[in-house]
């Protein structure tokens, strides 16, 4: 019966290690998919690194993620964090690494078998912890209108969120810029100026820069008219004019006179000067200068209510004719000049007035049109 109980055991034992058994070994590594920073973005500061990544044959992965980055497109790899749990997001702080171009991040998993997955980003990505942000666009302020040979002012203002300092760089719509100029603190206004000096429908712009090299986009246009603003209406070139007594304000036009810059003016009263002017004129300053400096004498008219005037009581000789206007802030807007007008006069002030000399000596004027 002994014999029989060992001799079944042995058999079984026979066929149980005769009989083949499955062992199951783990060929496939971890999935691994990089989601952020994946390719072309521009980062700064904190910010969160994100993955998936799964096993079949491993319950997680925790404890297991290697995050790492390549400041050189995959040339060279630095360790961020390791033997992290698979939580899908790590915060990264950029700050403590140079700014640049060409990073990538890899994201790799090892599952119990010592299989590793891994990921890298689709393309490279910039950190940029030190973006210069540039000025806003400028406000610019100026006239609208005004007569060549004048110099205007115009003002621009911008603002730089981050406080740097700020260059202007006008264009004046005629070929002609500013050059950059400048610096000035952020919201600080600068003023320059420009002559124009032919008439014309100009386009004023003005951009800002900081002083990093980060510039705005050009200003809305400023358009600003340039034409003749004030003139003489009853003393022009190559006219001869008469006003005797009673027979008053008859003239002789000569071409003659007008190609040699000429008036002549035959009176017996004091001489008469009348202006014409645009809208925008709100003052007019007439002022007469005899040519052998014997007497000079200005008047001014800020009422254009019944437009501009004035009668100015000079001797006899040749003189100098200027006629200035003014906007409604006082500004220069335009001027003209008459350069040689014979002023004869007959009767009691034909050898000037009684206290012969200077009326008036004046301020110098600008540059007159031509």
């Amino acid at each position: 019966m002994r014999n029989s109980i060992k001799i079944g055991l042995i058999i079984g034992m026979t066929i149980a290690f005769l009989t083949p058994v499955s062992v199951v070994i783990a060929d496939d590594a971890p999935t691994v998919l990089v989601i952020y920073p994946n390719g072309g973005e521009v980062l700064a500061g904190f910010i969160a690194i994100q993955w998936l990544a799964s096993d079949d044959n491993t319950t997680n992965l925790n404890g297991t993620i290697l995050i790492q980055y390549s400041p050189d497109n995959g040339s060279n790899w630095n360790q961020i964090a390791t033997q992290l749990n698979n939580t899908g997001t790590y915060l990264w702080n950029t700050t403590t690494i140079p700014d640049g171009d060409n990073y990538l991040i890899r994201i790799s998993a090892t599952d119990q078998a010592n299989n590793t997955g891994s990921d890298t980003s689709n393309s490279t990505f910039s950190i940029n912890n030190n973006q210069n942000f540039p000025p806003s666009n400028p406000q610019i302020i100026g006239p609208f209108a005004g007569g060549n040979g004048i110099s205007f002012n115009f003002t621009a203002t911008s603002i730089d969120l981050e406080g740097d300092q700020i260059y202007y760089l006008f264009d004046w719509g005629d070929g002609n810029v500013s050059g950059w100029l400048g610096p000035v603190n952020s919201s600080e206004s600068v003023t320059t100026s420009f002559t124009w000096k032919d008439d014309g429908n100009y386009s004023v712009r003005v951009k800002a820069k900081d002083i990093y090299e980060g510039e705005s986009n050009w200003s809305l246009i400023h358009k600003i008219s340039i034409a003749p603003l004030i003139n003489f209406s009853n003393v022009q070139l190559g006219h001869i004019y008469f006003k005797l007594f009673s027979f008053n304000r008859s003239f002789i036009f000569s071409d003659f006179l007008a190609r040699l810059g000429m008036v002549i003016i035959l009176t017996s009263h004091p001489m008469e000067l009348q202006g014409t002017a645009s809208d925008i004129v709100h003052k007019v300053v007439f002022r007469a200068e005899n040519q052998l400096q014997i007497e000079t004498l200005e008047i001014i008219d800020d009422n254009r209510s019944d437009g501009f005037s004035c009668n100015m009581n000079v001797s006899r000789g040749t003189y100098i004719l200027n006629i200035t206007a003014y906007d409604a802030n006082g500004s220069l807007v335009d001027h003209y000049s008459l350069f040689t007008v014979f002023f004869i006069r007959i009767g009691k002030y034909a050898t000037g007035p009684t206290n012969e000399g200077r009326l008036l000596r004046l301020r110098s004027i600008h540059p007159f049109r031509h």
